[in-house]
Formats: structure tokens, sequence, C-alpha cells
């Protein structure tokens, strides 16, 4: 997928969709309804979500990012594509992996959210630190639980998490919507290397 002006533009119009998916799949769950729309929307939100991160991988490649940022999004995009795979096919991964998976992706959600902080270029710089903060808003409470016992209530791991799905969402809209200004304003990306972090 090609950073496009067309490409985005569909992105970020699917995103306010997903808003609306993410809204009506809030509303069922919290009503109890367990039908087979639950299926579909989900399916159809997972999708978007992969898309719109293989997005941010190519948005920061077009902008030249430091090396270690696109290696944690694309880290973070692998392990989620898989996760949703083994949710479509659950025998597909024997239990033991499925558990070290759904670990793996807790580990890297923060390497994300930390990375995300780190973004130089200036078009997309606060739309990235919004989704990082998303990020870190869903992983962090149960990152937290899982290495100190605490008695944590589960409903605010579980308010914080809605929360900071509605941010990543918000983010996701934000950057593709400050993409797709940045490229109708025709203004060329640095061609020059990103430093490295450290």
């Amino acid at each position: 997928m090609k950073v496009t002006l067309r490409n985005t533009s569909i992105l970020f119009y699917a995103s306010i969709g997903n808003i609306l998916v993410f809204g009506v799949l809030f509303l069922c769950l919290l009503g109890g309804y367990r039908g087979p729309l639950i299926n579909i929307l989900l399916a159809e939100y997972c999708l978007f979500f992969i898309l719109a991160l293989i997005c941010f991988i190519r948005i920061l490649m077009f902008f030249n990012e430091a090396t270690a940022i696109v290696a944690a999004y694309t880290m973070f995009t692998g392990v989620l594509v898989i996760s949703v795979i083994d949710n479509i096919f659950p025998r597909l991964l024997h239990d033991g992996y499925s558990n070290w998976l759904g670990i793996l992706a807790e580990v890297i959600s923060p390497l994300v959210a930390f990375r995300s902080f780190f973004i130089k270029a200036s078009a997309v710089r606060a739309p990235f630190r919004f989704f990082g903060a998303g990020i870190g808003l869903v992983t962090l409470p149960r990152l937290l639980v899982m290495l100190i016992a605490t008695n944590f209530n589960n409903e605010l791991i579980s308010i914080t998490g809605d929360l900071g799905m509605l941010v990543v969402l918000l983010a996701t809209c934000f950057i593709l919507k400050r993409m797709v200004d940045f490229l109708r304003n025709g203004v060329e990306p640095p061609f020059e290397a990103a430093n490295e972090q450290p």
C-alpha cells in the first residue's frame, strides 16, 4: 500500500466509520447482545485496524523515521495479525502458543507507545503521540496487573482499556487527516535519512 492521497483519503473516511463500529460494538456488548452481528463487526474492526497500522508503517517510512520506530510498529502489526488469525481459527495455534502470543502483545504494546513519542516529522508528530498515549492507556494497566500482584479493580482496567481504544481510534483519524492535508498541499517528503534512535 503506497502512501498516496487517494489511499490515505479512503482510509481516513473508513476510520470515521470504524469509530461508529466501535460504538455499536460497545453498546451491543454493554447490552449483552451476543449475536452474529458482533462477529461481523469485530472482524471489520480488526481488519481496518490492521490496514491502518500497515498505512502507519508506510507513513513512517515516507518520512524516513528511525528504524527503531518502524520496527516497533512492524512487530506490533505482525503480532496483531497473528492474534486475529488465531481468534478466527482457534485451533490453528496450540493453547501454549496463544498464551505466549498474548504476553508478546502486552510487551510490544508499551514499546509502540514509547517509540511514538520519538517521531520527528512535524506533520504527524502530535497525532502519533496521541496514538501512543492511547496504546499506553490500553496496555499499561493490564501490564501492571500482570507484573505486580495488586488488587486492581477489573472495572478500572476495563474503563482505561475502553478509553484507550477510543483515543487510539481518534488518533487514527487524526494521523490520516494530517497525512491527507500534507499530501494535498503537495509538499515533498524529506529525502535525508533520519538519525537512528538510541
